[in-house]
């Protein structure tokens, strides 16, 4: 399976041979509201009437019936700290740029005749012998238009020096009321925010958190703003099992790899009922992912702790013990050779999904569930949940307007 989407993010080693070996193939899913029926077996709070409307349902496939309901979480309050020095003016680097490039970038953008004379100043200037970092202030920060922001800013995040641009804080496309609902912040933090949002490929982007930061006086205000911008948009999903419903193509899909025999009798039982039932899928993940769902790692001195990413998380989803080797780019790739293979059928439960960027380098790897639904870790930092996301909103963190290819790799013995 090969899928083009807009994009570019961390990169890793090439994988030989991925290029040519899949089609092309566009995918688009429709979804449609319902109102469910009971909700057995969940982890998860008991739902009234009227939070069941919310639930969606998911496209018909082998996976069975399924709906999903979107959630946003936030970081806990332990991982939330606030940068004191954050008072002080960032640098832009333009790595590998030259002054007339770069005088190129500033002349040719939507700045005012203001921000373009401080900008093209050479006293804000360092010129060093492979890149070129730019001094701006604070007004001229936030004083950019939406265009040239999301230029410039599309430019700063090519590079990790440029930390809030590269990484950053982002959400799909169409949620920013969902990002910043319930928020609590005030309406002039909340308009300016609105005003400094920019776009990447299929996300909306925030990367002026000091600059914000240094005109709230308030640490309330300021820790609330944090917590808000590190909302994950990810999905919760159960699995509807009507009355005397036939559950073995449900095992035969979400029992592989052993899982097969622990998820029969759970299923039968639901099926058992007068009127069926239904579970959290999370009941349905081997345990690696089950017991990592809607988590953070916690914060750790642990030098492999800062590799234990997308990579590792998705090479490890059947383990039983998580193999640290993993953080190795290297052996997870030894591994992709000996014990997985590409396809070019419709991906499966379990298969992973290998992403990467027009070079052919890896950006991501995640886990395909069920219809566009997947398990991912968007990146090592502890700010990162494990979550089940739409692949859309997954790919939102990692596009920047270049292609993005998608190959599904299966397990031999799956």
């Amino acid at each position: 399976m090969s899928i083009n989407f807009g994009g570019g993010f961390r990169q890793h080693g090439m994988l030989p041979g991925i290029a040519a070996a899949v089609a092309l193939l566009a995918i688009v899913f429709a979804y449609q509201r319902i109102r469910t029926g009971p909700h057995v077996g969940n982890g998860h709070p008991e739902l009234s009437n009227g939070a069941d409307r919310d639930w969606a349902l998911c496209p018909p496939g082998p996976w069975g019936n399924l709906q999903h309901v979107r959630i946003a979480t936030e970081r806990p309050d332990e991982f939330i700290t606030l940068n004191r020095t954050f008072a002080g003016q960032d640098r832009w680097v333009f790595q590998g740029y030259t002054t007339n490039q770069l005088d190129d970038l500033f002349t040719t953008n939507d700045l005012t005749q203001a921000q373009r004379a401080l900008l093209m100043d050479r006293s804000r200037w360092d010129v060093q012998a492979d890149a070129i970092a730019v001094t701006p202030d604070r007004e001229t920060i936030l004083g950019l238009g939406a265009q040239a922001r999301e230029r410039i800013y599309n430019v700063l995040a090519e590079f990790p020096e440029n930390y809030y641009q590269h990484l950053g804080f982002r959400y799909r496309e169409d949620g920013f009321n969902e990002w910043f609902s319930r928020s609590g912040l005030s309406l002039e933090t909340l308009a300016l925010v609105r005003k400094l949002i920019y776009r990447r490929g299929t996300a909306i982007c925030f990367s002026d958190l000091n600059e914000v930061l240094a005109g709230i006086s308030s640490p309330a205000e300021q820790r609330r703003l944090i917590k808000t911008l590190s909302r994950v948009s990810m999905l919760l999903m159960r699995l509807n099992v009507g009355p005397d419903m036939d559950v073995g193509p449900l095992v035969s899909y979400w029992g592989k790899v052993g899982q097969a025999k622990a998820i029969k009798p759970l299923l039968e039982s639901l099926a058992s009922l007068p009127r069926g039932g239904s579970l959290d899928i999370a009941h349905l993940l081997p345990p690696f992912a089950r017991m990592r769902l809607y988590t953070y790692p916690l914060p750790s001195d642990d030098p492999l702790a800062i590799h234990r990413d997308c990579l590792w998380t998705a090479m490890n989803f059947f383990a039983e013990t998580p193999d640290d080797r993993f953080c190795e780019f290297a052996y997870a790739q030894e591994v992709i050779r000996s014990q997985y293979y590409p396809i070019q059928d419709d991906p499966t439960f379990g298969d992973l999904l290998w992403i990467t960027n027009d070079r052919g380098r890896m950006v991501h790897v995640a886990v395909y569930i069920a219809a566009d639904i997947v398990f991912t870790k968007n990146g090592a930092h502890f700010a990162q949940p494990w979550a089940l996301m739409h692949m859309r909103d997954m790919l939102a963190f990692f596009t920047s307007g270049k292609p993005l290819q998608i190959v599904a790799y299966r397990l031999k013995s799956k």
